[in-house]
């Protein structure tokens, strides 16, 4: 069987090690079980044992992939739209902040095993700052992108407004909200341009996002999904300061749990009842 390499794009990518019991396929594990076995063998040729451990990380690492691949897509059917709660002075433009945009993201990411994390490198160009984000996931996989900016440190008429550490911090700041934005394919309102510095707050969840949370909210099916989905939707609402929306969504949630409460009620007595029912002897009457 041939070596197989990891697809590289436009993205660096980067494999950790971790037990391989936690990924869904066996084949990995079955390899590693069979070359256990072929280590007791005194008569076993070192040189097929190195093949076959390469062949047993090749299949890891391909399980691996499979593994991230399937989260990020579950992960970006779930991450719909980011309320705009940012202005932009200078654009006249509404953006999502990144408090705005984890609000929506985290629940929807660590649910699916997957984590974001931040640094810095070299750009290979003086005149840009490059910030790395890291996509790990559960199973070992991790992805790298990166996004290359100018330092943010001049305003709209070509004057240096900021000191260095602000200019670093603002750049950080728009580097790490695009990142996140492209990483996860989403989308907000107006969102054509950000100012890290400007966080002049416009109230409002968008009304694609409340609708998406009713239809979320009408298909729970246990209190324990209601109690995550609520959660989702107090952040998003804290987010964008939007405490008229939350209210209303906290009613439907609660109208949702009696809803859910009734029916488990409705089981438990059916099923009780079919229980006495079977227990009752031929010719018994009720």
């Amino acid at each position: 069987m041939d070596n197989q390499e990891t697809e590289v794009t436009d993205v660096t990518v980067v494999q950790d090690a971790h037990p391989v019991g936690t990924l869904p396929a066996p084949k990995a594990t079955s390899l590693l079980q069979a070359i256990t076995a072929a280590a007791s063998n005194p008569a076993m040729d070192i040189e097929k044992m190195e093949r076959l451990w390469k062949m047993h990380e090749a299949m890891v690492r391909q399980e691996q992939e499979t593994a991230f691949n399937a989260a990020m897509a579950r992960a970006q059917q779930r991450c719909i739209a980011v309320a705009a709660n940012c202005f932009n002075d200078q654009t006249k433009n509404r953006y999502a902040d990144l408090m705005a945009i984890n609000a929506v993201i985290n629940p929807v990411i660590t649910a699916e095993g997957l984590s974001v994390s931040f640094d810095t490198a070299e750009s290979g160009n003086p005149l840009l700052f490059r910030t790395v984000a890291t996509v790990r996931h559960s199973a070992g996989f991790s992805k790298e992108y990166h996004f290359d900016l100018p330092l943010d440190n001049v305003g709209s008429g070509g004057k240096v407004n900021k000191t260095m550490v602000h200019a670093l911090g603002s750049t950080t700041s728009y580097a790490r909200r695009y990142l996140v934005n492209m990483i996860f394919n989403l989308s907000s309102f107006d969102d054509d341009d950000g100012n890290a510095g400007g966080e002049g707050k416009v109230g409002g969840l968008p009304a694609s996002l409340y609708d998406a949370y009713v239809e979320r909210i009408n298909a729970c099916k246990s209190h324990d999904i209601a109690k995550s989905v609520w959660q989702e939707i107090s952040r998003s609402c804290v987010a964008v300061q939007d405490t008229e929306a939350q209210d209303e969504l906290r009613a439907k949630v609660i109208a949702r749990r009696e809803i859910i409460q009734q029916e488990e009620k409705d089981r438990s007595e059916s099923e009780q009842s079919t229980t006495t029912t079977t227990e009752r002897q031929p010719g018994e009457e009720g």
